[in-house]
């Protein structure tokens, strides 16, 4: 079973933990580290641009959210998996960075889902519409600290990487040589 994972949070000035400036890249890297120790199969991390606005809640000017993807072999292993991405996620963001992350477990993702998807590539959508469609296709949405609108961003990157056709791997955690059959086992 394939999950994805969508990681987003505003970029704020000198946002740092430990000493280091940490982006949403990063955390997403974090989190599929931290899986791939406990156990879990990510196959990779990717990056889906999202639209670029004044309006736009971020200061790096990219306006990029993260997306993994997981393999999962048991519907127990998912819940684990989302505590151990909602722990690293909270950890690395700062309060007032309104970091937030959605769970799509459908592939290809309902068509409602992946039009509001594409949407937030061109426009800038409301958070009331992403709560109304996650509710009406079952797609969790966690929006973790400060006004928690980076469900917005999450939810773009969970659908837009489960069409498969969309963004670019920035990671692909698990080591050695892989055949593309046996990653989806």
């Amino acid at each position: 079973m394939l999950i994805f994972v969508g990681i987003d949070d505003t970029d704020i000035k000198f946002k740092s933990t430990r000493g280091l400036k940490i982006g949403t890249g990063r955390v997403a890297r974090e989190a599929a580290a931290k899986l791939l120790a406990k156990g879990f199969n990510v196959l990779w991390v990717t990056r889906h641009q999202l639209v670029k606005s004044e309006k736009t809640i971020c200061t790096s000017g990219k306006n990029s959210s993260k997306a993994m993807t997981l393999s999962l072999k048991f519907d127990d292993e998912l819940k684990k998996a989302v505590e151990i991405i909602l722990d690293v996620v909270k950890n690395l963001s700062t309060s007032d960075s309104n970091a937030g992350v959605a769970v799509n477990c459908m592939s290809p993702p309902p068509r409602e889902a992946l039009k509001l998807a594409l949407r937030i590539k061109r426009e800038l959508v409301s958070l009331e519409e992403i709560i109304d469609v996650s509710k009406n296709h079952n797609i969790q949405l966690y929006p973790l600290c400060g006004s928690g609108i980076g469900v917005i961003g999450a939810f773009a990157a969970s659908i837009l990487a489960s069409t498969g056709n969309d963004g670019r791997i920035i990671d692909m955690p698990t080591k050695g040589i892989r055949r593309v059959g046996k990653m989806y086992d």
